[in-house]
């Protein structure tokens, strides 16, 4: 725009400048006034696009409401159908009302429990098991029962995992109803402790007739029904649940017949509910019918309704996107003309502006007087730097010079901190040795009156002491070996019983003397004996070691042949190992690495082996424990599978040359390998299986 104002204004010829300046400063004030009026105008016709297309977004919002709310209609609609389709093709079968799958996964669980693949019957689904006594509580039982009037119960775990096996096979990735896995009780829990009673009102469970122990469990346990109160009407459930002095004993909920939900004080609270009709308890399939036929007609009826609705919708839709093209129209219009406006005013502008620019002697006169003013104001520039640096400058060095006092003042500060914290420490200790000393004499007089306590006691106890042994010196001498006083006090206890029992049995001197002799003849014999048993006990443990010494020779020789003949068998083909045997532990580790080959490393560890080096190994193994022990027969299945053609050769001739040294044993080795390297012999047979059949 700049460039085509600069050409214009080059175009003008100068004769004509006076006639411009004149024309343009005339038609500069209209332009305000114009561009006012265009942009009042655009700001309507941008108002009224705004207006069109929030409403066209509200009409579209709820068009789009009204055709998901038709949709799920005809979705609820279809349901219904499907139901009644399954209903009918039912008949007179009671799970009808459970759906389809229902029916026929209690058919397969039937057949599972007469193969013997439950440890209990499952009980499911819940609802199929109870009866309502009063027909008008059904649907508020249903609305507390909940989705678990589908579900099923379980004796164990594993019947769970079976369960859930067959529902999958009859649902497929549908909807699969619960499971719930408890012991199955042979009765129902007790539970008139806790039941919630109030006059002239029912308790849930009451209300239900559930003769199986195992429904009436389930309901108890996840449901709780033993604490929920039915009560008619909403007046008498607040009455009952807005106080806690109105609260009836072990109530935790109070349901309405409009399936109102209300929680008792101290925690009340309430929730609106609807009436429901009854669909499984106690519902005959006929009488399910005709729900899902009433269903379905206000569910067609609704359809038609919200069909309607959309179609409204759609047309009042379309018109408004018609509304709000028209309007973005005229803004577009409206916006191109405020453009040619702008630029107008503009190029007048830039006219009149070039008009009133002063001559080109005037502008030399200023810049010649601007530069001289530059040329003065840099001088004092220059001048002021030089002041400036110098009193910088001084700035640095009287910095210096407090950085420097400042590091003095925190030495010497530092220095007082520390002699006034050790002067602390002094006076502390100073303190806590005069406490100490304080404590010290005091718990020195406390010893000393203990002493003296101790020293009176100690002479009252000698002196007694003193007392009972001349008593007892009256008695007899004093016995040079002592006991202790409890051993002395148990054998003056035998004896006194001793001597009571000999005065109870009425017995003469004679008969005790001559009972007496007969014990000690017994004694002699029992001695004799034992005598004899220690002697053939010590034999026995003399016997017992040496066979344990040679045990463990003999464990030793064969440990340390087995390591032998391993190391031996592994040496042939260049490879290295041990075997440490901990007969302590019962343990064995066997170590084997690797040959090393030109360029590489061998195997550091038994891990890091090859598959044929780990079969040379084992095999090594083996024919080490082969030369240890004394068999009939020897059996070796597969032991070349993963050897390598040189390993295979080497091991073969081992076997061969082992089995020829040792004819008195038989050898059998198996192997799914080419054998045609073995020549068969006098000792040697080869027998080759056929091809097995394609």
């Amino acid at each position: 725009m700049t460039s085509r104002t600069t050409t214009l204004h080059r175009r003008v010829p100068i004769n004509n400048t006076c006639n411009s300046s004149m024309i343009l400063p005339s038609r500069l004030p209209s332009a305000p006034g114009t561009r006012s009026a265009s942009q009042t105008n655009y700001d309507t016709a941008h108002h009224d696009a705004t207006q069109a297309r929030t409403h066209q977004q509200h009409v579209q919002q709820q068009h789009d409401t009204a055709v998901a709310a038709a949709q799920r209609a005809r979705d609820s609609l279809k349901q219904l159908k499907q139901q009644l389709r399954e209903l009918e093709s039912r008949g007179n079968d009671s799970l009808a009302v459970y759906g389809n799958n229902m029916a026929e996964l209690c058919q397969r669980v039937k057949q599972a429990v007469a193969r013997g693949e439950f440890s209990a019957p499952p009980r499911g689904p819940i609802g199929s098991y109870l009866k309502v006594k009063d027909k008008k509580w059904g649907g508020v039982l249903e609305h507390i029962i909940g989705g678990s009037l589908t579900s099923f119960c379980v004796n164990s775990p594993e019947d769970s995992r079976k369960l859930f096996e067959i529902m999958g096979q009859v649902y497929g990735r549908a909807g699969k109803p619960a499971v719930t896995s408890s012991k199955f009780l042979p009765r129902a829990h007790d539970v008139r402790r806790h039941k919630v009673r109030a006059a002239g009102f029912t308790c849930a469970l009451d209300a239900l007739d559930a003769p199986d122990p195992v429904i009436a469990n389930y309901l108890i346990d996840n449901v709780g029904l033993e604490s929920v109160l039915l009560v008619p009407s909403h007046e008498d459930a607040v009455r009952l649940s807005d106080t806690v002095e109105n609260v009836p004993e072990n109530c935790a909920r109070v349901v309405t017949l409009e399936c109102g939900e209300y929680y008792p004080a101290p925690n009340y609270r309430c929730y609106g509910g609807t009436a429901r009709p009854t669909r499984y308890l106690q519902v005959s399939t006929a009488e399910r019918k005709r729900q899902v036929q009433s269903e379905i007609q206000e569910a067609e009826s609704r359809l038609k309704a919200l069909e309607a609705k959309a179609e409204e919708l759609n047309q009042e839709l379309r018109e408004a996107r018609e509304n709000e093209r028209a309007a973005s129209r005229t803004l577009q219009a409206l916006v191109g003309e405020r453009h040619e406006k702008d630029e107008a005013a503009r190029t007048a502008a830039a006219a009149l502006e070039q008009q009133q620019a002063p001559h080109h002697a005037v502008l030399l006169d200023e810049l010649n007087i601007s530069k001289e003013k530059l040329r003065t104001i840099s001088e004092k520039l220059a001048s002021h730097s030089q002041q400036s640096q110098a009193l910088r400058r001084r700035i640095d060095e009287l910095d210096a010079g407090a950085r420097r006092a400042k590091n003095r003042l925190a030495d010497v500060s530092a220095a007082c901190r520390s002699m006034s914290e050790e002067i602390e420490q002094e006076q502390l200790k100073q303190a806590q040795g005069a406490s100490e000393r304080q404590a010290c004499q005091q718990k020195l007089k406390e010893d000393q009156h203990k002493l003296a306590q101790v020293a009176s006691v100690l002479e009252e106890k000698t002196a007694h002491i003193e007392k009972l042994t001349a008593e007892a010196l009256t008695l007899c001498e004093r016995v040079q070996n002592p006991r202790d006083r409890a051993i002395v006090t148990n054998e003056l206890k035998k004896t006194q019983l001793k001597l009571s029992s000999i005065r109870s049995d009425g017995l003469t001197k004679a008969q005790v003397a001559e009972r007496l002799l007969e014990v000690e003849r017994k004694y002699r014999r029992t001695k004799q004996t034992l005598a004899r048993l220690k002697g053939l006990i010590d034999e026995i443990q003399n016997t017992t070691d040496k066979h344990l010494n040679f045990c463990h020779r003999v464990q030793t020789y064969i440990a340390r042949r087995v390591q032998y003949c391993f190391q031996s068998i592994l040496t042939l083909r260049g490879y290295s190992g041990s075997m440490e045997i901990d007969n302590a532990r019962g343990a064995l580790e066997i170590v084997c690495t690797g040959r090393e080959q030109a360029g590489k490393r061998h195997a550091s560890s038994t891990s890091s082996l090859s598959g044929g080096e780990r079969s040379y190994s084992t095999v090594a193994f083996i024919m080490a424990l082969w030369e240890c022990v004394e068999l009939p027969f020897y059996f070796m299945d597969e032991f070349d599978v993963f050897m390598d053609n040189v390993n295979r050769k080497i091991v073969m001739e081992l076997l061969i040359d082992h089995a020829l040294k040792n004819t008195s044993r038989q050898f059998v080795f198996l192997t799914p390998q080419d054998a045609s390297a073995v020549v068969a012999g006098p000792q040697i047979s080869i027998h080759l299986m056929a091809d097995p059949r394609p």
